[in-house]
């Protein structure tokens, strides 16, 4: 868990910022999981105003929300990762000493 402000990168104590690519990299990977939490919870909604007003609904709508549900928890994976906040079922890493934390980390 770092300190630093959104859009930068700390390392070893030190706060510089990003590229201007990853930036944008970043910036869409958070938009996109956006679009598809919206995506969620529009589609059953436009769904439900369709069959009250004009009879008919959104073909395979449920199957959809379901990938898109799974799409929610790759991209949270992903976010996650990408900000050190993995949740880890281990406390191996706390039993060794310093030097050896990586490496009882990568195994954990």
């Amino acid at each position: 868990m770092s300190d630093s402000a959104p859009g930068t990168s700390a390392s070893a104590g030190e706060s510089r910022p990003l590229p201007a690519w990853l930036r944008a990299l970043r910036s869409s990977e958070n938009g996109l999981m956006i679009a598809v939490l919206a995506a969620i919870v529009l589609l059953p909604l436009i769904e439900v105003v369709l069959r009250k007003t004009a009879n008919f609904g959104i073909a395979g709508s449920n199957v959809f929300v379901q990938h898109f549900t799974l799409l929610v928890g790759v991209l949270g994976g992903a976010i996650a990762a990408r900000e050190g906040r993995l949740l880890s079922l281990s406390s191996l890493p706390n039993v060794f000493p310093a030097k050896w934390k990586l490496l009882a980390a990568v195994f954990a």
